[in-house]
């Protein structure tokens, strides 16, 4: 299917590369579709790509590459809300943002995506809000060869 993108133009991506987001992402409105596109250059991010408006985007990483040490805290009554029965079906994802040159993640309110269903829904994690921009090393970023 093609979609339209104000940052990579005009899109074909595959069915099971969307997501769709019954509650949506905070603060844009619920029952949005997004693209996940893999970022070329760095293997632990990739971007959200709205369906329904071209020009919204999210740098998202991949937070058990990012952190591999840190609990994300992601608990029962997350995986219940989305009816996960295995963890291999979850990712969790951390929205990125680039401030004075610094990347940082926001795990306070990260992304889970069911692979299998292609639901995707954010969370708010109450106990974790001076999580909102942690520094993201370099190094993660892009994935070492093994």
């Amino acid at each position: 299917m093609k979609i339209q993108s104000a940052r990579f133009g005009e899109l074909e991506v595959a069915e099971r590369s969307v997501i769709h987001f019954p509650d949506g992402i905070i603060p844009f409105g619920k029952h949005l579709d997004f693209a996940l596109l893999p970022s070329p250059e760095q293997s632990s991010a990739a971007w959200l790509q709205s369906l329904q408006y071209p020009e919204l985007a999210f740098w998202v990483g991949h937070a058990a590459k990012l952190f591999p040490k840190r609990d994300i805290g992601v608990e029962a009554h997350h995986l219940q809300l989305m009816q996960i029965h295995h963890l291999e079906q979850l990712s969790v994802l951390l929205i990125l943002t680039v401030q004075q040159g610094e990347v940082t993640a926001n795990l306070l309110a990260p992304i889970l995506i069911d692979a299998e269903q292609r639901i995707g829904r954010q969370i708010i994690l109450t106990d974790r809000l001076e999580q909102v921009r942690v520094p993201v090393p370099a190094e993660r970023l892009v994935e070492q060869p093994a």
